[in-house]
């Protein structure tokens, strides 16, 4: 038999070595593989060794029993061309107007258009008495009218106005109001439908109605009922009831005794215009027009003055009109001066109407179209 042969000290370092070499990368490696830590290189042999780990590391883990979130995206940076915000037409938020007044502030969308009327004190709900210093004062209209020529009525029209808002006369188109107007030997009715057009719809929706029915007497119109409808809210209605001489309301039960020609604010334009043709006097400058008028918040005179008479340009043409003005009242802190412009070349209708409020803001309406049957 041959004798076992014992490896040589040079041999056995060799195994140690290798040994050695063996335990160390299978250590690394199963580190580096379960934990995902790299360990820092001590010597130049073992950053050798880490080296090979971790490329085996890399090719190994998508083996790992451990389970992996997939790499977040990168966040996408700011656009630093981005094109300008545009920047539309400041347009003021406002309500389409009441042909004549408006009876309270407002302060929602639908309503931007109006120009408050001041709730009257109580005092004020009442007619008031005609004032002495009138230039020749319209006592007749109270009581029965001393007619000095017969008045001609309309048959039917249509009116057509562009409303303007703005400072004083600085106003811009907002809204389209139009008229209807109707009437037979004794009776009439009048319809005004008003409602935002270009970039004011935008802002202010819905439409504004007015109506007004009642009967043509020797006085001229006595109304018998009143109606307003804004599409934020229901229809507040004006009654005159003749029968008991007192007018009503819809919005609240107070009654007041009802004055003889007393108007609501959209027959006093149409009755204005009966006025001045009954009474040919009354046209003079100076001269002064009181009439009752009943709204949504009582019952006032207004006193409505002759100023001049003046050609007023508009896009129809050239017409010779009669300008009336009611002042504001100096004990109001909200009120407003009402102005009119009766043309009797257009069957003494109202070709402009302008508002104008305590802060120098104008709601100006002026004709622009008209269609009207005499008989």
């Amino acid at each position: 038999m041959l004798a076992a042969r014992h490896p040589s000290s040079t041999e056995w370092r060799l195994i140690l070595v290798c040994l050695t070499s063996s335990l160390l990368l299978h250590a690394m490696g199963l580190s580096s593989i379960s934990q995902g830590i790299k360990i820092a290189p001590a010597t130049p042999l073992t950053q050798e060794v880490v080296l090979q780990t971790e490329i085996l590391s890399e090719a190994l883990s998508p083996l790992s029993l451990q389970a992996t979130a997939p790499p977040a995206l990168p966040t996408p940076k700011a656009r630093t061309n981005a094109p300008p915000a545009r920047h539309l037409p400041k347009i003021e938020q406002i309500e389409i107007p009441d042909p004549v007044l408006n009876s309270q502030r407002s302060s929602s969308t639908e309503e931007a258009f109006a120009i408050p009327e001041p709730e009257p004190h109580e005092s004020e709900r009442q007619p008031l008495p005609l004032e002495a210093e009138s230039l020749t004062s319209l006592t007749s209209v109270t009581n029965p009218l001393e007619i000095q020529q017969p008045v001609s009525l309309v048959r039917s029209a249509v009116l057509e106005y562009s409303v303007g808002y703005g400072i004083q006369d600085n106003t811009t188109p907002q809204a389209i109001s139009t008229v209807r107007w109707q009437s037979t030997e004794d009776k009439f009715e009048i319809e005004s439908v008003s409602q935002a057009t270009g970039l004011t719809s935008l802002l202010v929706r819905g439409k504004l109605t007015e109506t007004s029915i009642g009967n043509i007497t020797p006085q001229g119109l006595a109304p018998v009922r009143y109606g307003e409808k804004r599409a934020s809210r229901g229809e507040r209605a004006i009654h005159f009831q003749r029968d008991r001489n007192v007018v009503s309301f819809s919005n609240r039960q107070e009654e007041v005794p009802l004055s003889a020609g007393v108007q609501d604010r959209l027959a006093l334009r149409y009755q204005l215009g009966w006025l001045l043709q009954a009474t040919p006097s009354l046209q003079q400058v100076g001269s002064v027009l009181e009439v009752p008028v009943a709204t949504p918040s009582g019952v006032d005179r207004w006193r409505m003055v002759v100023q001049k008479h003046e050609i007023l340009h508009t896009e129809t043409g050239d017409f010779q009109a009669l300008y009336l003005v009611r002042e504001k009242r100096a004990d109001r802190a909200y009120d407003q001066s009402l102005e009119v412009w009766i043309a009797p070349s257009v069957f003494w209708l109202p070709i402009r109407v302008r508002i104008v409020d305590a802060t120098n803001r104008s709601l100006d309406a002026v004709l622009i179209k008209t269609q009207v049957q005499e008989k």
